[in-house]
């Protein structure tokens, strides 16, 4: 009998961020709780840009055991394949083999994640390649109702080496990635790299002598490659685990590229940001038409929370 066959699934971990740190709880469970009570699809359709059709969809999501499990969907204007009819949208829930078979008006699915939270962690499958402020973004619309000037943020849950201490680690190199810029950057249509490109830019044209005009149409952030490095100038004895988190995943949280990021310390040698973060491998069992069986992913993401919960239960979200 052949074996049934599989698809392996990486879930990445995040923590609540607590905006006080008196607050022991977010209460994100009871606001979506209150939210989702008796809505309909339709009412949870984000629309990404006025300019533009595409949408963020809390399509499915079930709410037990004190942790709340959730599909998230994109819908694009369908022409074809993947269709979305106005009906659907008048559902409570809406799963992924309902956009199957329908007809051609309406929209058209694009792609999908699955996410799984508590109080004080979140997990999720959705792609390394996009920051966690994606689903974040989405929450924070979703919540606006109940939230009141609270907004929600999720930090990257991080591991400590064994006997790590921040006077261990020499330096902090950023380079050869993608590292979101702050929101007032993004506001001014530039970022980070661009201001560095900028800087290196002037001072490569005086080096070279470079006066031609036609130079001015060459595309820096093509052949320059910036790197930041920063180095530790204090460095304590001691360091908890709860200060541990707030740095490290300052750093690593923005970073799209695990290998955009690399510590180098005086005693375990470089490490990576895919070395730091928390995440756990599980291996999904699929259907006959090749789809997973979301029930099972579910558990899985249920247990990776209790793990996670019991091993960095000392932590607050701050």
């Amino acid at each position: 009998m052949a074996a049934t066959p599989k698809k392996p699934i990486k879930l990445r971990a995040f923590r609540v961020v607590l905006q006080d740190a008196n607050e022991y709880s977010s209460n994100l469970l009871s606001a979506l709780s209150t939210v989702l009570a008796n809505s309909v699809v339709d009412s949870r359709r984000m629309v990404l840009n006025e300019q533009d059709n595409d949408e963020d969809i809390l399509s499915n999501f079930e709410l037990v055991n004190e942790y709340f499990f959730g599909t998230m969907i994109r819908i694009i204007p369908s022409e074809k394949g993947g269709y979305i009819t106005p009906e659907l949208f008048r559902h409570e829930k809406m799963s992924l083999s309902d956009l199957d078979n329908q007809n051609k008006q309406g929209h058209q699915y694009k792609d999908h994640y699955y996410f799984a939270l508590n109080d004080r962690f979140l997990v999720t499958n959705l792609s390394g390649s996009y920051t966690i402020e994606r689903l974040q973004t989405y929450l924070n619309w979703l919540l606006q109702s109940v939230r009141g000037e609270k907004l929600y943020s999720f930090a990257t849950l991080i591991n400590q080496p064994n006997d790590l201490t921040l006077a261990d680690i020499r330096s902090i190199e950023f380079g050869g990635g993608t590292i979101q810029p702050p929101a007032d950057v993004e506001e001014k249509n530039e970022s980070i790299t661009h201001k560095v490109v900028a800087v290196a830019k002037d001072l490569l044209e005086p080096i070279f002598k470079i006066k031609d005009n036609s130079y001015n149409e060459v595309d820096y952030t093509q052949i320059i490659s910036a790197k930041l490095l920063l180095t530790i100038a204090k460095k304590p004895k001691e360091m908890s685990q709860e200060v541990y988190q707030r740095i490290m995943s300052s750093f690593i949280t923005p970073i799209t590229n695990d290998n955009a990021l690399k510590i180098h310390t005086k005693k375990s040698g470089t490490l990576s940001g895919s070395s730091l973060k928390v995440v756990n491998s599980v291996n999904i069992e699929l259907t006959d038409s090749g789809r997973i069986i979301e029930e099972q992913l579910k558990q899985k993401m249920e247990a990776f929370l209790h793990e996670i919960k019991l091993k960095f239960n000392d932590i607050s979200g701050a």
